[in-house]
């Protein structure tokens, strides 16, 4: 449980630490007028839309990542990675030349204002030019999460969304004079620095020796085994038969040493609680459930597990 509650509560932080540092740019665009926050909503939406099917892949990369490392092999979870990477750069590059080219167009459908489509279009193509390092950056990060180490995209989140990205936009906008301008580049910036960071804590390969132990107190008991592993119980072989005793092959698991039998006059004996099959159809063909006394099988009746 405290396993879980680690991990679970790293991810919160991680996804909590990334949406919550948008609140510090609506907060710096917003002293620059309604029409470049109203513009800046209407960019930022369309390239969340996008986004979408790139955060699918993405976890797709993760599952793939645990599952490799599940099975003993690094070298097929760094590879997944990488041609998941490749992948998403080339849906993510083709989206973003289209933003790019097709940005005045897109704006069109959501706004007829002009104050307010000039910081529309603007923050479409500052922050889609930087489609090819989110394309890494999404993948890399969320592979993390996947091998179990929740806690490296939540301190590169921090770093990069907190103490990068929110200064960044301030003395860009405020101190250099770009305006709304200076918070699209720093989107731009800092998205592209979490690639980088990302792919260079990946190369270095620790994300490899993560191991997730979940201690269990539960007792497991093992099921006696049913009719698809029945063997025959051993037995005796009279005149009847043409031999001396012979036995065959006896019952394997963990109720091996309770369905062997004794020896009677005219067979091996059932103990008790013991399942008694007839495989040929005579006066007493069916199965029977014994808690009574110990009785004699036939000479050719099978022994089977004990109930529980």
């Amino acid at each position: 449980m405290a396993q879980i509650a680690r991990l679970s509560g790293s991810a919160t932080v991680q996804s909590l630490v990334g949406t919550a540092s948008w609140i510090g740019l609506v907060r710096i665009i917003s002293t620059f007028g309604s029409a470049a926050l109203a513009g800046y909503a209407i960019g930022i939406r369309v390239v969340v839309f996008a986004l979408l099917p790139s955060f699918g892949m993405s976890n797709a990369a993760a599952t793939m990542v645990g599952q490799a490392l599940g099975a003993g092999n690094p070298e097929r979870a760094e590879e997944a990675v990488w041609k998941a990477g490749l992948y998403n750069l080339c849906f993510l590059g083709g989206i973003g030349a289209h933003f790019v080219l097709f940005a005045p167009a897109l704006v069109s459908l959501f706004t007829r204002d002009p104050a307010v489509a000039v910081h529309a279009v603007s923050c479409l193509r500052i922050v889609a030019s930087g489609f090819l390092f989110y394309a890494y950056g999404m993948v890399l990060t969320q592979s993390f999460n996947g091998a179990g180490d929740t806690f490296t995209p939540t301190l590169i989140n921090l770093v990069v969304f907190w103490l990068w990205e929110i200064p960044l936009a301030y003395v860009l906008a405020i101190h250099f004079g770009l305006g709304p301008r200076g918070v699209f580049w720093s989107i731009t910036i800092a998205f592209s620095t979490l690639a980088v960071v990302s792919a260079v804590l990946f190369r270095r390969g620790k994300w490899k020796t993560r191991k997730i132990l979940i201690a269990s107190s539960c007792n497991l008991r093992p099921f006696p085994e049913r009719s698809a592993t029945r063997h025959l119980a051993p037995r005796r072989r009279g005149a009847r038969d043409g031999g001396d005793d012979r036995r065959r092959p006896q019952r394997t698991g963990p109720c091996a040493t309770l369905g062997t039998g004794l020896a009677g006059p005219h067979g091996p004996v059932a103990s008790r609680r013991h399942w008694i099959f007839h495989p040929h159809p005579t006066k007493s063909s069916k199965r029977s459930y014994h808690t009574d006394r110990p009785r004699a099988c036939g000479k050719r009746r099978w022994h089977s597990g004990i109930r529980q």
